[in-house]
């Protein structure tokens, strides 16, 4: 499971190195580093969260409070350059990794709703593990998971 210390101690390394390059490098090649860089965090924390075959409810909330932290952190690495557009062409996984705290709140309904209206960047069997993984075995449950294909 994701903890606080491994979230804390990517993102202090994350700022001092965004603090050391600031200035120094150009700003596309600080927005390629930084954003290769945020990228891997990221994308080890979705994957280590998305791998997780039963999240309690405690666990739920606590693992949405640490990646929500991340997320919220992130922007002030790029200082005032920071914007959406700028983080999601820099940081492939932005988008997804945003979706992915919003999911961990999320009621079955409105995944499902959300699944069909296109709104998510998750892959069928991706958003279907997570439901799985949150929302215990219940006829609404089958339903929702036939919904997403």
């Amino acid at each position: 499971m994701v903890g606080a210390g491994s979230i804390k101690q990517c993102l202090h390394q994350l700022t001092l190195l965004s603090k050391q390059w600031a200035g120094v490098i150009p700003d596309n090649l600080f927005d390629m580093s930084m954003g290769s860089l945020v990228h891997t965090a990221m994308r080890a924390f979705a994957d280590a969260t998305m791998s997780l075959e039963d999240i309690t409810e405690e666990e739920t909330h606590t693992l949405r409070q640490l990646l929500s932290t991340l997320c919220e952190r992130v922007p002030a690495l790029w200082g005032a350059r920071a914007s959406d557009e700028l983080l999601a062409a820099s940081v492939p996984v932005w988008t997804k990794f945003g979706q992915l705290v919003d999911v961990l709140e999320a009621s079955l309904a409105g995944i499902t709703q959300t699944w069909r209206d296109g709104g998510y960047a998750f892959a069928p069997e991706e958003l279907r593990a997570l439901v799985k993984a949150l929302f215990s075995n219940t006829e609404r449950r089958a339903q929702s998971l036939a919904a997403i294909c």
